[in-house]
Order: C-alpha cells, then structure tokens, then sequence
C-alpha cells in the first residue's frame, strides 16, 4: 500500500511554512534546520545535568547503592542484568545500559545524566523523522518534535537518572513506528520481522510498551489511512473484514505485550510493589484515574509547581471526581463526533487515554498519585492534535500565515525557559526536595528523602527533623520511624533510637533494617546475645542482609567461631562485593585462623574498595 498524505490541508499548510518544502532542496534544507534547533534547544535545556549528582530516591536502588552494577559489562554482569527483577522490574536493556554508563563513568552522577540527555536528542529526530514520513506534513511533524523535546513535563524523565527506561524505551517505539511505516509501504517479511524484534526490545526497556500494537492500529486509521474506504474517506465505519486484517497482523505484537504484562505484574508482586485491594479500595482507584486524567492535561496546558512526587489523595471530593469524569466523557464524544472533520483530534485524544492505562493506576504500583514520567510518550497524542487542530481553527483568519509560525516559536521559547528552570531542582537532593515540598502537601517521600540526604551529609538533626516529619503524615510507615531512629543513633541517642527502632517493628514485624539497627544498639551496648538474636530476625526477613551477615560475623569472631564468621562473610560479599568493611573482617578471621597471605590480600582489597580505610591499613 502506498502512503498519501491525510487529507488535503494545502491552503492549511501554507499557513504554517509547508511552502518551505515544495522543492526537494528546501525539503532537506528544512528538515536539516529543524534536526540542528532541536538538539540546540535540548543541549541548552539540558546542558547543566553533566554536573548534576544522583539523588537519593531509586538512584541508590538502583545504581549507587546497587553492588551488582559494580560488574559493569561483563558476561557476569549480562547474565545479572536478563535475569534480575531487581526494583520491581524485568528491564535488562535499561540495566544494560547503566552497566555501559558504570564501565565509562564509574559512580560520577553526570554522565549518566548526559546519557539520558543524548537518548533524548535521539528520540526527538527519530519522532521528527516518523511523523513526517506518515503525515507527509514536516511543519506540523516539526512542531509536534519540538513540544515533545522541550516541555516541562518531560524534564523528570530525561533529569532522573533512573528514569532511563523512559526515554530508552520511547527509543524502540518510534523505530518500531518508523518500520511500520516501511513495511506499510513494502510489505516486506524483513520489514515485519524488524517491528516485531523491535517492540520487544522496546519492552524490555520498559513494560509501558503493551499498549504501542493499540496505538498502532489509532495510526492506522489517522494518518496512514489504512480503514479509508475508496466512495466515503472517514466515513466513520470499519470495515470488519480490514479491522480484522489490520488485527491479525499485530497478533505477534498484541501476543508480546500479553506476555510482557505478566512478567512485569509477577516481578511487581514479588518485590512488594503492588498495593492490594484491602489497602486501595477499587473506587479511590478509579477516582484518582479521572482527576490524573484531566490534571495531566492541566500541566500540560499550564507546567507549573512540577514535583518528583505526588502524594496519593485519598479523599478526593465527590465534585473533583465528577468534573473529571464529565471532562474526559466530553472531550471523547466531541473527539468522535468531529472523527470525519478532525480525524487527528480522535486519534490524538485516544493516544493520550490509552497510553496512559497502564500507569494510571487501576493496578497501584507505589505510593504515588500521578507522576510527570508518565505522559513522556502519551503527551505525543496532544501534542499532535494541537498541531493539526490550531492552524484548522485559524484556517482563512487574516494575518494567520505570520502568526501561527511567530505564536509557534514563542510557545517553545517560553517552554524551554521553564523547563531549564525546572531542570535545576535536579541538581541535587536537598533541592529537588525542598522544592517538592514548596509545590505539594502532606509529602511524605520529599521528607524522608531529604532527610536521607542530610543524613549521608552528617546533618544528623536536621535529617531526624525530616524523618519525623515523613512519620507525621504516614505514621503507619515504619522505614520513617526507622529512619529517625538510626539519626539519633548516630547522635548518640541510643535509648531514644532503640524506642524508634521497637515502634517501627510494631508497625510493621518484618521490617528487616529495624531489626539490624536495633542489633546495633544491643552490639554497641555490648549485649552480644540480643544483638545476635536481632541480627538472626533480619535474616529471617531478609536473607541477603550483607550488613547483618556482617554484625554476626563480628560478634562470631570475638566468640572464637571462625569459620561460622568466615561464613556469614562469604555470604555478605557474595551479596556486596564492596563491601569494604566486610574484606577487612574477613581478613581479621583470616588473620586469627594463621592464614597471613590470605588475609593481606583481604585487607589490600578493603583498600582498594575505601583507601582512607585506616582500620584496614592498620590491620595490614
């Protein structure tokens, strides 16, 4: 099948530059200066994330504090990254490249940021590049680029280091996209086979691809125009017989996605992630979904008070959800009624609802309400409707031919200012924290964030001030109550710790860290039978505690039980090959058990791990 252009906008596209690209010349020439624009304006957007630092909400998880990183790209650490759920997630393209990332820049926070940075340039040419081939419209296909690479609400997923998966797995869907639009026009098997391996790959970037064979068949019928009927174009009506073809021939697609759905459900269940139904009713569900919906569309339109973190709104009023619901039944019934006028208006409208199912959260996966990461890919939807639907509204207004590229260029101008701005909240904790708490209320995650932050700092009272805080608003959050007690641990505060550290276990009994901290309290007390006993729940909970494998280890030792210690140590290393401080206790074991070579190689890997180790270098 051959791809023609949607509809005939000529004196449309007249007003917005399309008489740039009647000869092949200016065609290039156009295209050349809108590829050069859009890395100039994500570069000047972007260009400070190289100095930026990772912050301490899932970067630790998954990077920092992650020891399995550490393997870089090794055999090793390619057959990790294909079969760990670690965080929740099947993704081993995106812990491959953090993998590459690691080989390069070690832990320096900034190339990883530039890393997101590049494949989000990438991701703007490729969209460029797709929608003009399938619109044959490269003005309104430049516009909708632009918007893509330079709003707001796209800064969390290019800023945050561990929102990789974004921006990687938007990557695949527009190649996917733009080898769909070949195969269109070839029907070749290759073509075929290429979309199918590229989905998959896409998929194992990031899941929120299952609903792209969906979106594929929206495309179909607005602009590539494979439903049109010869005697009524846009009629209205699918033919059951070409929806059915257009159907089978994504059955691959449909059938990857079904599987990919389950697989990252399990590894979501297994990692604790999902919340259940007896915690989130399934109508606080539905009625976050609508008020997301149309707050989505709100921050859009107005990207202001922006957040990494939105609390979930558990009473949300009877007239918020109503309003929602009226909204997006009212804008859907309008999008179908104008279908045959505005084809882009359903198409768009319906990109940006389904692409959304799958993280709006009917199935709650955290804690959050909504997330700015979200709308990276169903923004395009919008976006594109805006683009064909403004200059249809202004269509034989006087003077339209200059303002609409002059209104086009100040909107990207002031989009770009606000999200440099935005970009600097993402220079380091305390402020990309702070500055959610300025923006929201009742955050509970923005406070125990920040007070990890000043915790690793050495701020000890401020980060307890922080904890308390986080424990206020969600008191049945033991990490909170835990988290304050290890500040005033480490003020010395060891009755007042072990009294926090006891109330996060009665909140919740298999809270692993409370038990190895409360182990600490004990050990540091020097009541070796409580602290070993602490030290053993923690394992209970969680068997590869490579810190309570430690404390054992250290109370085995001065017990005179070495190869039990050497056991637990073997253990803690298998779990965090880093793990300074657990070298230097093997290497005492050693030491104790006669075997000095051994135990000089410990202790020179302990140095090796944390030169200013002054212990180790004592020992040695």
């Amino acid at each position: 099948m051959e791809l023609r252009s949607p509809v005939d906008y000529s004196s449309l596209s007249k007003n917005i530059g399309e008489y740039l690209l009647e000869k092949p010349q200016k065609r290039v020439f156009f295209n050349g200066v809108t590829c050069v624009a859009l890395i100039a304006a994500i570069c000047w957007i972007y260009w400070g994330t190289r100095y930026f630092a990772f912050v301490t909400f899932d970067d630790g998880l998954h990077i920092v504090h992650n020891p399995a990183i550490r393997k870089g790209f090794s055999w090793e650490g390619v057959q990790w990254a294909f079969t760990t759920v670690h965080g929740g997630n099947w993704h081993p393209l995106t812990w491959l490249s953090f993998l590459l990332d690691y080989e390069r820049h070690g832990l320096r926070g900034g190339g990883y940021h530039w890393t997101n940075v590049l494949i989000h340039i990438l991701n703007s040419l490729i969209l460029f590049r797709v929608l003009s081939r399938m619109t044959s419209q490269a003005g309104k296909s430049a516009f909708v680029a632009a918007l893509f690479a330079v709003h707001p609400l796209h800064v969390e997923s290019v800023a945050w280091i561990s929102e990789r998966k974004d921006v990687l797995s938007a990557t695949f869907a527009f190649l996917v996209l733009d080898r769909y639009v070949t195969y269109i026009r070839h029907k070749s098997a290759v073509q075929s086979l290429l979309v199918f391996i590229l989905y998959g790959l896409g998929l194992m970037s990031k899941a929120m691809l299952v609903s792209l064979p969906i979106l594929m068949l929206l495309l179909d019928y607005w602009p590539l125009r494979r439903y049109e009927s010869r005697t009524d174009p846009y009629a209205g009506r699918v033919d059951p017989e070409t929806f059915s073809r257009l159907m089978l021939e994504k059955a691959p697609l449909f059938a990857l996605a079904l599987l990919f759905s389950w697989v990252t459900y399990r590894a979501q269940l297994n990692w604790n992630a999902v919340v259940p139904l007896d915690a989130l009713p399934i109508d606080a569900r539905v009625g976050n979904a609508l008020v997301s919906y149309t707050a989505y569309l709100g921050k859009m339109v107005w990207p202001a008070n922006l957040s990494i973190f939105y609390p979930y709104e558990r009473t949300l009023s009877a007239w918020q959800i109503s309003a929602a619901a009226i909204s997006l039944v009212s804008f859907s019934l309008a999008a179908v009624r104008l279908r045959k006028k505005a084809p882009y208006l359903l198409v768009g409208w319906s990109f940006y609802l389904i692409s959304l199912v799958p993280v709006i959260g009917i199935v709650q996966v955290g804690s959050q309400s909504m997330a700015d990461r979200y709308v990276y890919l169903p923004l395009i939807g919008l976006f594109m409707t805006i683009a064909w639907g403004v200059p249809e509204l202004m269509r034989g207004r006087i003077l339209t031919p200059a303002l609409l590229p002059v209104g086009a260029c100040a909107v990207l101008i002031v989009l770009s200012i606000l999200s440099r701005g935005q970009v600097q909240h993402w220079r380091d904790s305390e402020t990309l924290f702070r500055h959610a708490l300025t923006v929201t209320k009742h955050n509970d995650v923005a406070y125990n964030n920040l007070g990890v932050f000043l915790l690793e700092k050495g701020d000890n009272r401020g980060a307890y001030e922080q904890f308390v805080k986080a424990a206020e608003i969600r008191p049945k959050q033991c990490k909170y109550s835990m988290n304050a007690g290890v500040a005033q641990f480490r003020m010395g505060e060891y009755r007042q710790a072990m009294t926090l550290y006891l109330k996060a276990i009665a909140t919740n009994p298999s809270c692993s860290d409370a038990y190895f901290h409360l182990g600490n309290v004990y050990f540091n007390q020097g009541n070796r039978a409580a602290a070993t006993e602490m030290y053993e729940k923690t394992l209970r909970y969680q068997k590869d505690h490579a810190d309570a494998h430690n404390g054992l280890a250290m109370i085995l030792t001065k017990q005179g039980r070495y190869e039990e210690a050497k056991g637990h140590l073997q253990q803690a290393l298998r779990t965090r090959p880093d793990f300074a401080e657990a070298w230097n206790n093997k290497g005492v074991v050693l030491a104790f058990q006669g075997r000095l070579t051994e135990a000089v190689l410990c202790f020179d890997e302990a140095l090796r791990l944390n030169p200013s180790y002054l212990g180790a270098r004592k020992n040695r």
